[in-house]
């Protein structure tokens, strides 16, 4: 074999030995992938619905999910890295003072290419088991290619908006023939190839794997059957990918397009569940500009923090759109356990006087400073989210200087991992109207952004347009840009979002300025250096690795990083 099949043909000789799908068969971890593709094989259904479970259990492993949680945060002002050697830490702690070398771990992008080739793997050869077995309908092929394709892309994705320009390829490597050392395609241009591969199963992916018309929310959670609905691909999660990367194409009017069948499914649900069961049996539920969302508050009690139970605690919340679920079969999210619990800090800019009313970021009265993060006055704040329990009981209208800060109860030994939630996909929606521009789409924008403000804030407090919408003043574009960035900040904290929204304001407009005066404002040393270091535009993507450079001589190092001829062989 020589090296430019590294790449995929060394994932093939390994195949599935990662995974932590226990419905995997154990023939899976043991043979390679071109054993796996033979016709003596892979003939049954069940053959094709072990390998696209894998597909999935691939893209959850700790490596895999780790680089993207860690490549859309560790860089941010929202955390810095504190000790330990556990996992990626070591990697992320050279992240931290923004000096990766191209041997960096976290540089390696080989568990997120396994996956996309096991994805290729199934869509290459799930039509034949089809075609053999009369239990394997075409309709359930149609949406099993649907969901292989829609990882697959959401893997290429990531890496696009790591790397800026990767190479990408729909053939899956099944033997030693085949020639993976290809020109990489750029950021533009590979997210657009992504959204037509997307385009052309959207339609055939399932609407919902389980009806919860007759269900309240407590009742969702206790079925494990329903979490099937998040756990897996279905046609609002591609939507709601291909609202994401038409949103950094600055495809503003398709951006908005999918934003809203995710929003319009959402409502939907909601309705048919209120006109068979009554509103009244829905206390936990508020609509905000007509949008379902869960109460922070639920009716009729003084307790806060029910929105961050459902949502963080319970998972798979009807909010949910996309998530990776952890809590079932043995199977953990270590990556979590080893960063949220111990490895990361939260940056200190978040948490001065928000008890004084205070902080620039957050108001006291805001549910989220104490879902988001955990801070006692003598120790170093640490991050709540996904890994602690339900708060103690608090009411945030109450809370002031004087008041005992709200505290978690518990803690989740294994929580899920959230991709897409509806309050993303309405700042998502906000955000493309306001580069759209004009009042009136600015205006829908802000309320978008004010109802994920109330729920927040229990009702007790909404935003003043008049201070970033005056009809007529040229300033009203900018100043509802920063508005809807400080709101993705505060509502999407630690999921992974807020370093590929920086990067994705600053390609759109072609500069680092804001990227720089944001993520730089958590260094305590070299701050000056660091922000110089983000002027430069390269900077702000990862640099290939170095064995990487070796294996496909196509790859140019990015220029913030060194000079290719230092690394290729």
């Amino acid at each position: 074999m020589t090296k430019k099949h590294y790449i995929y043909n060394k994932v093939a000789a390994t195949l599935f030995a990662a995974a932590t799908l226990t419905s995997c068969g154990d023939f899976l971890d043991t043979l390679p992938m071109n054993e796996i593709v033979k016709d003596n094989f892979y003939t049954k259904k069940l053959d094709a619905t072990q390998l696209l479970d894998g597909c999935y259990s691939s893209f959850a492993n700790y490596d895999n999910v780790g680089r993207m949680a860690i490549w859309g945060e560790a860089r941010s002002e929202n955390v810095i890295t504190k000790g330990g050697n556990k996992g990626l830490l070591n990697a992320v702690r050279e992240l931290n003072g923004e000096n990766m070398r191209t041997t960096n771990e976290l540089t390696k992008w080989l568990p997120i290419y396994r996956t996309i080739n096991y994805c290729n793997t199934f869509i290459k050869n799930a039509p034949t088991v089809q075609q053999l077995d009369p239990n394997y309908s075409l309709q359930e092929l149609k949406s099993n290619i649907a969901e292989a394709t829609a990882l697959r892309d959401l893997c290429y994705f990531y890496l696009l908006r790591a790397y800026r320009a990767v190479p990408i390829t729909f053939t899956p490597s099944d033997t030693d023939e085949q020639d993976y050392e290809i020109q990489p395609d750029s950021l533009m241009p590979g997210i657009n190839k992504l959204i037509n591969d997307l385009k052309t199963v959207e339609n055939d992916a399932v609407k919902r794997y389980y009806d919860i018309t007759r269900l309240t929310n407590a009742e969702i959670y206790n079925n494990a059957e329903i979490k099937k609905n998040s756990a897996r691909i279905t046609r609002s999660a591609i939507h709601a990918i291909l609202a994401d990367m038409n949103l950094w194409c600055g495809n503003y009017d398709e951006a908005i397009r999918y934003c809203d069948l995710v929003i319009e499914n959402k409502k939907e649900s909601f309705k048919e569940r209120v006109a068979y069961r009554s509103i009244n049996e829905f206390p936990d539920m508020m609509l905000i500009n007509e949008i379902p969302l869960i109460r922070e508050k639920i009716l009729n009690t003084n307790q806060d923090g029910n929105a961050y139970k459902e949502i963080f605690v319970w998972g798979h919340s009807v909010e949910s759109i996309f998530e990776l679920s952890y809590n079932s079969g043995g199977i953990t999210n270590s990556f979590v356990d080893d960063f949220y619990k111990s490895g990361y800090e939260v940056s200190t800019i978040f948490t001065s006087s928000i008890m004084k009313g205070e902080n620039a970021y957050f108001t006291i009265d805001d549910c989220r400073a104490y879902e988001n993060i955990v801070a006692d006055d003598n120790k170093t704040p640490s991050i709540n989210k996904y890994v602690g329990g339900e708060l103690s009981k608090f009411e945030v209208s109450t809370l002031n200087a004087n008041s005992a800060r709200p505290k978690p109860s518990g803690s989740i030994n294994s929580p899920n991992w959230i991709i897409y939630r509806l309050t993303d996909i309405m700042l998502m929606k906000a955000e493309a109207l306001i580069e759209k521009g004009g009042d009136d789409n600015l205006k829908e924008a802000f309320k978008l952004i004010d109802a994920v403000y109330q729920r927040a804030h229990s009702l007790n407090r909404s935003l003043n347009i008049a201070l970033y919408i005056n009809d007529g003043d040229p300033k009203n574009q900018e100043k509802m840009r920063d508005l809807c960035m400080e709101e993705r900040q505060r509502e999407l904290m630690f999921e992974g979002k807020r370093w590929f929204d920086l990067v994705r304001r600053s390609v759109r407009e072609q500069n680092t300025d804001y990227l720089s005066d944001k993520a730089s404002d958590k260094q305590k040393i070299n701050q000056d250096a660091i922000s110089s270091k983000f002027k430069e535009f390269d900077f702000i993507f990862y640099p290939y690795n170095k064995e990487e450079l070796k294996l496909n001589h196509f790859l140019r190092q990015n220029k913030a990083y060194g000079n290719t001829e230092d690394f290729v062989q």
